[in-house]
């Protein structure tokens, strides 16, 4: 069994959207722990989903056809 601060972050998009990667600190496909200060995205088709770890400053969903942008 791993370390009792390990898991999966799994947030989803606009309409339920499931998520196809993330990012952390702008670096594709990121996995591993999460440090303080990072700024976190899970992305899929057309949208990202944005954080500030820890905690949950700036959580923000945006569409990328539309632009629009929704704080979660």
């Amino acid at each position: 069994m791993g370390d009792q601060n390990e898991g999966v972050i799994y947030q989803r998009g606009p309409g339920g959207a499931t998520p196809s990667g993330q990012s952390i600190d702008g670096v594709d496909g990121a996995y591993g722990t999460i440090g303080a200060s990072e700024h976190v995205s899970q992305y899929g088709q057309g949208w990202h989903r944005s954080w500030d770890n820890p905690g949950g400053e700036n959580d923000h969903t945006t569409d990328h056809a539309t632009r629009n942008i929704t704080q979660n």
